[in-house]
């Protein structure tokens, strides 16, 4: 009896242990069914409703005599949150707007 259940304890040990090394552990989707939006002429912003991982707003300023830079917000951790950037003073517009994700 104390031989059987030490095999099946062993049994059990191993398939965890499998299960572990084959990715057994939660799963982490990246967010979706997000939007951008321009917010005026120096501003963009990054939102997303449903999955999880981070994310975050990515946009090019447009400035004037100066090469474009390309702007990144902040990373956001949840939906329902917002990742918002700001473009130079100087800047004649934004463009490219979109979300990054990791």
């Amino acid at each position: 009896m104390l031989k059987r259940g030490i095999s099946v304890f062993g049994a059990v040990v191993i398939a965890a242990a499998v299960g572990a090394l084959a990715g057994g552990s939660a799963a982490h989707a990246q967010p979706y069914d997000c939007w951008t939006r321009i917010n005026g002429s120096q501003g963009a912003a990054a939102f997303c409703n449903k999955g999880t991982g981070e994310f975050r707003v990515e946009a090019i300023c447009d400035i004037p005599l100066f090469p474009d830079k390309v702007v990144v917000g902040n990373w956001s951790r949840s939906t329902g949150t917002v990742s918002v950037v700001r473009c130079p003073s100087a800047t004649r517009r934004v463009y490219n707007v979109a979300v990054g994700y990791r």
